[in-house]
Protein backbone atom coordinates (compact mmCIF):
# COMPACT_ATOMS: atom_id res chain seq x y z
CA UNK A 1 0.00 0.00 0.00
CA UNK A 2 2.70 2.04 0.68
CA UNK A 3 4.44 1.70 -2.83
CA UNK A 4 1.13 2.65 -4.57
CA UNK A 5 0.40 5.46 -2.68
CA UNK A 6 4.08 6.55 -3.59
CA UNK A 7 3.35 5.41 -7.20
CA UNK A 8 0.47 7.27 -7.39
CA UNK A 9 2.19 10.30 -5.68
CA UNK A 10 4.54 10.27 -8.88
CA UNK A 11 2.09 9.99 -11.50
CA UNK A 12 0.38 12.95 -10.31
CA UNK A 13 3.72 14.73 -9.55
CA UNK A 14 4.69 13.96 -13.04
CA UNK A 15 1.68 14.69 -14.84
CA UNK A 16 1.56 18.08 -13.11
CA UNK A 17 4.92 19.00 -14.21
CA UNK A 18 3.95 18.36 -17.58
CA UNK A 19 0.95 20.30 -17.56
CA UNK A 20 0.86 22.60 -14.76
CA UNK A 21 -1.35 23.41 -11.80
CA UNK A 22 -3.79 25.80 -14.00
CA UNK A 23 -7.13 25.02 -12.84
CA UNK A 24 -7.62 25.09 -16.58
CA UNK A 25 -4.93 22.45 -17.30
CA UNK A 26 -7.96 19.60 -18.32
CA UNK A 27 -8.73 21.65 -21.14
CA UNK A 28 -5.84 23.43 -22.61
CA UNK A 29 -2.98 20.12 -21.36
CA UNK A 30 -4.14 17.98 -24.67
CA UNK A 31 -3.30 20.89 -26.53
CA UNK A 32 -0.11 22.00 -25.29
CA UNK A 33 1.40 18.60 -25.34
CA UNK A 34 3.49 17.81 -28.22
CA UNK A 35 6.48 15.65 -28.97
CA UNK A 36 9.15 17.51 -27.01
CA UNK A 37 6.44 17.19 -24.10
CA UNK A 38 5.79 13.60 -24.42
CA UNK A 39 10.04 12.48 -24.48
CA UNK A 40 9.96 14.66 -21.16
CA UNK A 41 6.99 12.74 -19.87
CA UNK A 42 9.19 9.40 -20.72
CA UNK A 43 12.25 10.93 -19.04
CA UNK A 44 10.93 11.67 -15.98
CA UNK A 45 8.61 8.20 -15.35
CA UNK A 46 12.44 6.13 -16.70
CA UNK A 47 14.08 8.37 -13.44
CA UNK A 48 11.10 7.23 -11.13
CA UNK A 49 10.89 4.06 -12.21
CA UNK A 50 15.04 3.45 -11.63
CA UNK A 51 14.93 5.37 -8.36
CA UNK A 52 12.18 3.27 -6.56
CA UNK A 53 14.05 0.25 -7.43
CA UNK A 54 16.67 1.31 -6.13
CA UNK A 55 14.92 0.67 -2.74
CA UNK A 56 12.80 -2.04 -3.48
CA UNK A 57 12.94 -6.03 -3.54
CA UNK A 58 12.47 -7.46 -7.62
CA UNK A 59 8.77 -8.03 -7.03
CA UNK A 60 8.12 -4.49 -6.32
CA UNK A 61 10.16 -2.83 -9.04
CA UNK A 62 8.44 -5.45 -11.30
CA UNK A 63 5.25 -4.42 -10.50
CA UNK A 64 6.37 -0.74 -10.12
CA UNK A 65 8.10 -1.04 -13.36
CA UNK A 66 5.36 -2.34 -14.94
CA UNK A 67 2.47 0.29 -13.71
CA UNK A 68 4.94 3.00 -14.87
CA UNK A 69 4.87 1.25 -18.39
CA UNK A 70 0.90 0.99 -18.20
CA UNK A 71 1.48 4.56 -17.15
CA UNK A 72 3.89 5.54 -19.45
CA UNK A 73 1.83 4.19 -22.45
CA UNK A 74 -1.55 5.69 -21.19
CA UNK A 75 -0.21 9.58 -21.32
CA UNK A 76 1.56 8.31 -24.80
CA UNK A 77 -1.81 7.67 -26.32
CA UNK A 78 -3.33 10.66 -24.71
CA UNK A 79 -0.78 12.96 -26.01
CA UNK A 80 -0.86 11.13 -29.49
CA UNK A 81 -4.85 11.61 -29.26
CA UNK A 82 -3.97 15.23 -28.19
CA UNK A 83 -2.19 16.09 -31.03
CA UNK A 84 -4.58 13.78 -33.62
CA UNK A 85 -7.37 16.18 -32.30
CA UNK A 86 -5.16 19.46 -32.55
CA UNK A 87 -4.73 18.21 -35.95
CA UNK A 88 -8.02 18.08 -36.60
CA UNK A 89 -9.38 21.22 -34.82
CA UNK A 90 -6.56 22.59 -37.45
CA UNK A 91 -8.18 20.60 -40.32
CA UNK A 92 -12.08 22.09 -39.58
CA UNK A 93 -10.58 25.02 -39.36
CA UNK A 94 -9.45 25.84 -42.59
CA UNK A 95 -12.46 24.10 -43.95
CA UNK A 96 -14.65 26.69 -42.11
CA UNK A 97 -12.68 29.41 -43.61
CA UNK A 98 -12.83 28.05 -46.99
CA UNK A 99 -16.43 27.43 -46.77
CA UNK A 100 -16.82 30.87 -45.29
CA UNK A 101 -15.00 32.54 -48.37
CA UNK A 102 -16.95 30.16 -50.69
CA UNK A 103 -20.10 31.85 -49.28
CA UNK A 104 -18.72 35.24 -49.36
CA UNK A 105 -18.30 34.77 -53.13
CA UNK A 106 -21.52 33.64 -53.61
CA UNK A 107 -23.68 36.12 -52.01
CA UNK A 108 -21.37 38.86 -53.98
CA UNK A 109 -22.09 36.77 -57.32
CA UNK A 110 -25.71 36.88 -56.36
CA UNK A 111 -25.75 40.56 -55.51
CA UNK A 112 -23.78 41.44 -58.86
CA UNK A 113 -26.51 39.04 -60.44
CA UNK A 114 -29.49 40.96 -58.76
CA UNK A 115 -28.38 44.70 -59.95
CA UNK A 116 -27.99 43.16 -63.72
CA UNK A 117 -31.12 42.24 -63.60
CA UNK A 118 -32.63 44.71 -61.70
CA UNK A 119 -30.74 47.23 -64.75
CA UNK A 120 -32.15 45.11 -66.84
CA UNK A 121 -35.82 45.33 -66.02
CA UNK A 122 -35.22 49.48 -65.53
CA UNK A 123 -32.91 49.88 -68.38
CA UNK A 124 -33.73 46.88 -70.99
CA UNK A 125 -35.72 45.81 -73.44
CA UNK A 126 -38.84 45.43 -70.84
CA UNK A 127 -38.15 48.87 -69.22
CA UNK A 128 -37.88 50.70 -72.72
CA UNK A 129 -40.96 51.60 -74.92
CA UNK A 130 -40.07 51.41 -78.63
CA UNK A 131 -43.25 53.46 -79.96
CA UNK A 132 -41.56 56.50 -79.13
CA UNK A 133 -38.88 59.31 -79.94
CA UNK A 134 -36.00 58.64 -77.67
CA UNK A 135 -32.55 58.88 -78.72
CA UNK A 136 -30.86 62.04 -79.01
CA UNK A 137 -31.39 62.87 -82.94
CA UNK A 138 -35.27 62.07 -82.11
CA UNK A 139 -35.44 64.44 -79.42
CA UNK A 140 -33.46 67.33 -81.06
CA UNK A 141 -35.82 66.81 -84.20
CA UNK A 142 -38.92 66.99 -82.42
CA UNK A 143 -37.63 70.38 -80.52
CA UNK A 144 -36.22 71.49 -83.97
CA UNK A 145 -39.31 70.65 -85.79
CA UNK A 146 -41.65 72.71 -83.20
CA UNK A 147 -39.50 75.74 -83.78
CA UNK A 148 -39.99 75.39 -88.09
CA UNK A 149 -43.60 75.04 -87.45
CA UNK A 150 -44.08 78.26 -85.68
CA UNK A 151 -41.89 80.10 -88.22
CA UNK A 152 -44.07 78.19 -91.27
CA UNK A 153 -47.02 79.86 -89.41
CA UNK A 154 -45.23 83.20 -89.60
CA UNK A 155 -44.33 82.91 -93.37
CA UNK A 156 -48.11 81.76 -94.49
CA UNK A 157 -49.08 84.81 -92.62
CA UNK A 158 -47.39 87.51 -94.06
CA UNK A 159 -48.41 85.73 -97.50
CA UNK A 160 -52.00 85.49 -96.98
CA UNK A 161 -51.97 89.10 -96.23
CA UNK A 162 -50.16 89.97 -99.18
CA UNK A 163 -53.53 89.30 -101.05
CA UNK A 164 -55.65 91.71 -98.87
CA UNK A 165 -53.76 95.17 -99.97
CA UNK A 166 -51.85 94.34 -103.15
CA UNK A 167 -54.30 95.13 -105.99
CA UNK A 168 -55.15 99.12 -107.35
CA UNK A 169 -58.06 97.73 -108.98
CA UNK A 170 -61.09 95.15 -108.78
CA UNK A 171 -60.47 94.11 -112.34
CA UNK A 172 -56.75 93.18 -111.03
CA UNK A 173 -57.65 90.93 -107.93
CA UNK A 174 -60.59 89.04 -109.85
CA UNK A 175 -57.84 88.00 -112.68
CA UNK A 176 -55.63 86.75 -109.52
CA UNK A 177 -58.48 84.92 -108.88
CA UNK A 178 -59.33 83.29 -112.12
CA UNK A 179 -55.81 82.42 -112.82
CA UNK A 180 -55.04 80.22 -109.90
CA UNK A 181 -55.30 76.39 -110.78
CA UNK A 182 -58.72 74.53 -110.19
CA UNK A 183 -56.78 72.50 -107.84
CA UNK A 184 -56.60 75.65 -105.13
CA UNK A 185 -60.35 75.35 -103.86
CA UNK A 186 -60.02 71.61 -103.02
CA UNK A 187 -60.45 71.26 -99.63
CA UNK A 188 -57.14 69.02 -99.33
CA UNK A 189 -55.30 71.65 -99.36
CA UNK A 190 -56.36 72.40 -95.31
CA UNK A 191 -56.94 68.77 -94.64
CA UNK A 192 -54.37 66.46 -96.73
CA UNK A 193 -55.46 62.96 -96.25
CA UNK A 194 -51.65 61.92 -94.76
CA UNK A 195 -51.69 64.98 -92.69
CA UNK A 196 -48.34 66.30 -94.88
CA UNK A 197 -48.37 68.94 -97.15
CA UNK A 198 -46.57 68.80 -100.18
CA UNK A 199 -43.72 71.55 -99.86
CA UNK A 200 -44.77 73.47 -103.43
CA UNK A 201 -46.95 72.50 -106.66
CA UNK A 202 -50.07 73.17 -108.79
CA UNK A 203 -51.50 69.63 -107.28
CA UNK A 204 -54.05 69.64 -104.20
CA UNK A 205 -52.46 69.27 -101.21
CA UNK A 206 -49.71 71.59 -101.13
CA UNK A 207 -48.65 74.46 -99.05
CA UNK A 208 -48.74 77.14 -102.11
CA UNK A 209 -51.93 75.73 -103.21
CA UNK A 210 -53.04 76.23 -99.16
CA UNK A 211 -52.30 79.80 -98.72
CA UNK A 212 -54.16 80.35 -102.05
CA UNK A 213 -57.21 78.55 -100.64
CA UNK A 214 -57.15 80.46 -97.40
CA UNK A 215 -56.73 84.00 -99.70
CA UNK A 216 -59.46 83.35 -101.46
CA UNK A 217 -62.14 82.10 -99.09
CA UNK A 218 -61.39 84.54 -96.44
CA UNK A 219 -61.03 87.82 -98.48
CA UNK A 220 -62.22 87.41 -102.36
CA UNK A 221 -62.93 90.75 -102.57
CA UNK A 222 -59.60 92.22 -101.30
CA UNK A 223 -58.85 95.94 -100.58
CA UNK A 224 -57.68 98.18 -102.99
CA UNK A 225 -55.16 100.82 -103.12
CA UNK A 226 -56.27 104.56 -103.13
CA UNK A 227 -54.38 106.94 -105.03
CA UNK A 228 -52.56 109.45 -103.18
CA UNK A 229 -54.33 112.41 -104.17
CA UNK A 230 -57.64 110.42 -103.33
CA UNK A 231 -56.43 109.68 -99.51
CA UNK A 232 -56.89 113.36 -98.69
CA UNK A 233 -60.27 113.67 -99.69
CA UNK A 234 -62.97 112.76 -96.89
CA UNK A 235 -64.86 109.47 -98.96
CA UNK A 236 -60.98 108.52 -99.15
CA UNK A 237 -60.31 108.92 -95.72
CA UNK A 238 -63.68 107.12 -94.61
CA UNK A 239 -62.16 104.31 -97.15
CA UNK A 240 -59.14 103.75 -95.02
CA UNK A 241 -61.14 103.71 -91.64
CA UNK A 242 -63.60 100.69 -93.01
CA UNK A 243 -60.32 98.74 -94.79
CA UNK A 244 -58.95 98.66 -91.31
CA UNK A 245 -62.04 97.56 -89.87
CA UNK A 246 -62.18 94.99 -92.40
CA UNK A 247 -58.52 94.20 -91.98
CA UNK A 248 -58.88 93.55 -88.04
CA UNK A 249 -61.99 91.28 -89.12
CA UNK A 250 -59.98 88.95 -90.83
CA UNK A 251 -56.65 88.83 -88.83
CA UNK A 252 -58.40 86.24 -86.47
CA UNK A 253 -59.56 83.74 -89.11
CA UNK A 254 -56.69 84.21 -91.22
CA UNK A 255 -54.60 83.61 -88.13
CA UNK A 256 -56.23 80.47 -87.03
CA UNK A 257 -56.31 78.83 -90.84
CA UNK A 258 -52.47 79.74 -90.95
CA UNK A 259 -51.63 77.28 -87.72
CA UNK A 260 -53.66 74.95 -89.19
CA UNK A 261 -51.54 74.68 -92.53
CA UNK A 262 -48.48 75.29 -90.15
CA UNK A 263 -48.89 72.37 -88.44
CA UNK A 264 -49.39 69.85 -91.66
CA UNK A 265 -46.07 71.57 -93.17
CA UNK A 266 -43.46 69.19 -93.55
CA UNK A 267 -41.00 70.76 -90.29
CA UNK A 268 -40.14 67.48 -88.39
CA UNK A 269 -37.31 65.35 -89.97
CA UNK A 270 -38.62 62.49 -88.66
CA UNK A 271 -38.80 60.65 -91.81
CA UNK A 272 -36.53 57.20 -90.85
CA UNK A 273 -37.66 57.25 -87.41
CA UNK A 274 -41.50 57.17 -89.30
CA UNK A 275 -40.37 54.42 -91.05
CA UNK A 276 -39.03 52.15 -88.52
CA UNK A 277 -42.43 52.90 -86.48
CA UNK A 278 -44.07 51.78 -89.85
CA UNK A 279 -41.78 48.77 -89.83
CA UNK A 280 -42.43 47.79 -86.28
CA UNK A 281 -46.45 48.39 -86.48
CA UNK A 282 -46.11 45.42 -89.42
CA UNK A 283 -45.73 47.33 -92.31
CA UNK A 284 -43.30 47.74 -94.95
CA UNK A 285 -42.32 50.67 -97.12
CA UNK A 286 -42.37 54.76 -96.24
CA UNK A 287 -45.51 56.21 -94.89
CA UNK A 288 -47.37 58.61 -96.76
CA UNK A 289 -46.75 61.13 -94.33
CA UNK A 290 -42.96 61.47 -94.81
CA UNK A 291 -42.61 64.81 -97.38
CA UNK A 292 -38.36 65.01 -98.54
CA UNK A 293 -37.75 62.85 -95.17
CA UNK A 294 -40.09 64.87 -93.11
CA UNK A 295 -43.52 64.80 -91.37
CA UNK A 296 -45.71 67.66 -89.99
CA UNK A 297 -46.58 68.11 -86.58
CA UNK A 298 -50.44 66.51 -87.03
CA UNK A 299 -48.52 63.65 -88.95
CA UNK A 300 -45.91 63.18 -85.64
CA UNK A 301 -48.91 63.28 -83.60
CA UNK A 302 -51.08 60.58 -85.43
CA UNK A 303 -48.27 57.97 -86.03
CA UNK A 304 -47.89 58.58 -81.73
CA UNK A 305 -51.24 57.46 -81.57
CA UNK A 306 -51.29 55.17 -84.39
CA UNK A 307 -48.21 53.35 -82.83
CA UNK A 308 -50.68 52.68 -80.10
CA UNK A 309 -54.50 52.55 -80.62
CA UNK A 310 -53.86 51.06 -84.14
CA UNK A 311 -50.87 48.71 -83.76
CA UNK A 312 -51.52 44.90 -83.07
CA UNK A 313 -47.84 44.35 -81.59
CA UNK A 314 -48.67 47.12 -78.77
CA UNK A 315 -50.64 45.14 -76.46
CA UNK A 316 -48.28 42.23 -76.46
CA UNK A 317 -45.40 44.88 -75.84
CA UNK A 318 -47.09 45.72 -72.74
CA UNK A 319 -47.79 42.48 -72.01
CA UNK A 320 -44.29 41.97 -71.57
CA UNK A 321 -43.15 45.34 -70.17
CA UNK A 322 -41.73 45.59 -66.44
CA UNK A 323 -43.32 48.02 -63.79
CA UNK A 324 -40.92 50.77 -64.67
CA UNK A 325 -41.31 50.31 -68.73
CA UNK A 326 -45.16 50.56 -68.05
CA UNK A 327 -44.89 53.83 -65.98
CA UNK A 328 -42.01 55.36 -68.88
CA UNK A 329 -45.47 53.89 -71.75
CA UNK A 330 -47.81 56.41 -69.24
CA UNK A 331 -45.58 59.30 -69.17
CA UNK A 332 -45.28 58.69 -73.07
CA UNK A 333 -48.73 58.60 -73.73
CA UNK A 334 -49.42 61.61 -70.87
CA UNK A 335 -46.93 64.00 -73.01
CA UNK A 336 -48.84 63.34 -76.05
CA UNK A 337 -52.17 63.75 -74.48
CA UNK A 338 -50.55 66.96 -73.04
CA UNK A 339 -49.79 67.91 -76.86
CA UNK A 340 -53.00 67.12 -77.91
CA UNK A 341 -54.55 69.74 -74.90
CA UNK A 342 -52.19 72.29 -75.56
CA UNK A 343 -53.20 72.35 -79.63
CA UNK A 344 -56.83 72.41 -78.39
CA UNK A 345 -56.27 75.04 -75.98
CA UNK A 346 -54.96 77.15 -78.92
CA UNK A 347 -57.41 76.12 -81.14
CA UNK A 348 -60.35 77.28 -78.58
CA UNK A 349 -58.58 80.48 -77.90
CA UNK A 350 -59.09 81.33 -81.84
CA UNK A 351 -62.75 80.10 -82.14
CA UNK A 352 -63.78 82.18 -79.04
CA UNK A 353 -61.89 85.30 -80.41
CA UNK A 354 -63.54 84.51 -83.87
CA UNK A 355 -67.13 83.96 -81.94
CA UNK A 356 -66.59 86.47 -80.18
CA UNK A 357 -65.86 89.43 -82.80
CA UNK A 358 -68.60 87.58 -85.06
CA UNK A 359 -71.37 88.32 -82.18
CA UNK A 360 -69.98 92.04 -81.47
CA UNK A 361 -70.48 92.40 -85.28
CA UNK A 362 -73.81 91.21 -85.42
CA UNK A 363 -75.19 93.29 -82.38
CA UNK A 364 -73.60 96.70 -83.95
CA UNK A 365 -76.47 98.72 -84.32
CA UNK A 366 -74.21 101.45 -85.59
CA UNK A 367 -75.89 101.82 -89.09
CA UNK A 368 -79.53 101.98 -87.20
CA UNK A 369 -77.79 104.86 -84.33
CA UNK A 370 -76.62 106.38 -86.85
CA UNK A 371 -80.05 106.64 -88.70
CA UNK A 372 -81.59 107.96 -85.65
CA UNK A 373 -78.83 110.72 -84.82
CA UNK A 374 -79.46 112.10 -88.82
CA UNK A 375 -83.57 111.76 -88.18
CA UNK A 376 -82.75 113.68 -84.49
CA UNK A 377 -80.77 116.55 -86.19
CA UNK A 378 -83.54 116.79 -88.91
CA UNK A 379 -85.97 117.42 -86.07
CA UNK A 380 -83.84 119.86 -84.40
CA UNK A 381 -83.85 121.81 -87.96
CA UNK A 382 -87.40 122.00 -88.24
CA UNK A 383 -88.33 123.14 -84.99
CA UNK A 384 -85.35 125.73 -85.67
Amino acid sequence: MKIRRIVSRLVVASFFSVCGYSPVWAYTCPYLVHDALSYQVKKEISKLIYRMCGDADDKTCGTLGLSMLLLEATLENQITASSALQNTATTITKGFEAHIQALRNLLVEQTVAERKIENYMDYGTPGRSPYASCDEESRVDVTMGRKNTAEASVMIRENIASFNTGFEDRKASMEAIRDLPEAATSAENIFPKDNTLQVDGDDEGTVTNAVRWVQIATNPYPDLTVQEELEETPSGKDYEAVKKIKEASLTLPQLALSDIIANKTPSHELGDWAEQMNAIMGQSGTPACVVDGKISADALLDMLTDLRYANPNWPIDIHSKSTVGILRELLLMRSVHLEFKRRQMVLLQHLSAMLATKTAKENNLSEELEQMRKKAMEERAKGG
